[in-house]
């Protein structure tokens, strides 16, 4: 019998527990860089994270120091360059310089004042009519090595402009009375400061100071419902009041013909040249005076300037003798136009300012339009608010007169 030699392998025990601890560490060693890359991974996500949230800091810091300097910049245009005739420059950081502040240039002219129109921006004017605007490029500290500049415009526009033609302030913060007109067409845009029944008369539009609906609205000439112009605010003065604390400089009571605390932009101060009637006789480029009270303007007059009337008597220059008695208060005021409705010479004329400042002794009790108008005119009236009441009376009936009426503390 034939037999085949086969060959035969062996392993031994310890070589078979080698490949196990083999297969073990490679998978030991496929864990740890599974894990490393984790961790890596994590650690980069903590810090991007953590740069994240410190660029969200610096943002968020640079935000609240710009909104801040907005509001410095803002509280400074009305409280510093609205009422003023001109400024230095003025600079103003919180108490950390990264929270925000202003730097402000010098500013040469009242801003109520302007004659450059807008240009490059915006055109819209609240009110219709053309604007004017004073800009003021304003920098706002932001934190950054490069803070923002910022153009603020101070807009204005002339009543005159826009149509107001029939503007009645509050006489008194406690007690205003009312302003009772008969049977008045106004055609433009009137403003009174609280509605009333005792007002009769037909404006094209009106606006009033009430921060909700007046009970009372006024009709059209067709005899449908006019309700009020107003916008989201109500009508803000840009003078300031006079005597009055500078939390409340910009509320309340109108004061604009004659303000101390903000005189360039006063209709006293922009009557220039004016002709001075104070009770005394005088005869000067249509305003007559007759020394018993009774003054005359006559609007046709080519050389009538502006007219400043006031109710005191002059002051006597110092003299060892006895002092000139003084002269009678102004009681009654006549304003005289044109029997045609449109005259063209008074059409042509120049327009001038009339304004009767009686803060100190109002004794006017009478103002009397006669015949028409068609002279570019304004008439202020201002007094006291404990005098009598003062009567606007037109002679003709149907009469049409070119004027624009502000009426200041003063109960018509």
């Amino acid at each position: 019998m034939n037999h085949f030699l086969t060959s035969l392998y062996a392993q031994p025990a310890h070589s078979r527990r080698g490949l196990t601890n083999g297969s073990a560490l490679i998978i030991a060693m496929l864990l740890i860089a599974v894990s490393s890359v984790l961790i890596t991974g994590w650690v980069a996500i903590i810090t991007a994270r953590s740069g994240m949230v410190n660029q969200m800091t610096t943002t968020t810091q640079r935000r609240i120091a710009l909104e801040n300097s907005k509001a410095l910049a803002q509280e400074f245009v009305l409280e510093r360059i609205i009422p003023s005739t001109s400024g230095a420059e003025f600079s103003y950081n919180l108490s950390d310089p990264a929270w925000g502040g202003i730097d402000v240039p010098g500013w040469a002219s009242a801003p109520f004042l302007s004659i450059t129109k807008a240009d490059g921006y915006n055109h819209f004017n609240p009110g219709s009519g053309d604007g004017y605007t004073l800009d003021t490029l304003i920098t706002l500290n932001d934190g950054t090595q490069t803070p923002p500049q910022y153009i603020y415009h101070v807009k204005s526009r002339s009543p005159l402009l826009s149509g107001i033609l029939l503007s009645s302030q509050t006489p008194t913060l406690t007690t205003p009375r009312t302003l009772a007109i008969g049977a008045i067409n106004v055609s433009g845009s009137a403003f009174v400061w609280t509605p009333s029944t005792s007002m009769n008369f037909t404006p094209t539009s009106y606006a009033t100071a009430e921060r909700v609906t007046p009970v009372t609205t006024f009709a059209t000439s067709g005899g449908s419902t006019l309700l009020m112009s107003n916008f989201a605010l109500p009508p803000t003065a840009a003078n300031p009041r006079t005597g009055d604390p500078i939390t409340s400089l910009y509320i309340g009571l109108f004061d604009a013909i004659n303000n101390s605390n903000a005189a360039a932009n006063s209709s006293v101060a922009k009557a220039t040249t004016p002709i001075l009637v104070d009770g005394s006789a005088i005869s000067s480029n249509g305003v007559v005076c007759d020394g018993n009270g009774n003054v005359t303007i006559t609007l046709n007059t080519q050389e009538l300037t502006n007219v400043h009337i006031t109710g005191g008597a002059p002051t006597p220059s110092p003299s060892p003798s006895p002092a000139p008695p003084a002269a009678p208060p102004i009681t009654t005021l006549t304003i005289q136009g044109q029997a045609a409705v449109n005259d063209v010479a008074a059409d042509g004329l120049p327009s001038t300012l009339i304004v009767v400042d009686q803060v100190a002794a109002s004794s006017l009790t009478r103002i009397t339009l006669t015949q028409n108008n068609s002279r570019r005119f304004m008439l202020a009236v201002k007094r006291d608010s404990l005098g009598s009441d003062l009567r606007v009376e037109f002679t003709t009936s149907s009469a049409t007169w070119r004027m624009l009426l502000e009426i200041e503390n003063t109960n018509v």
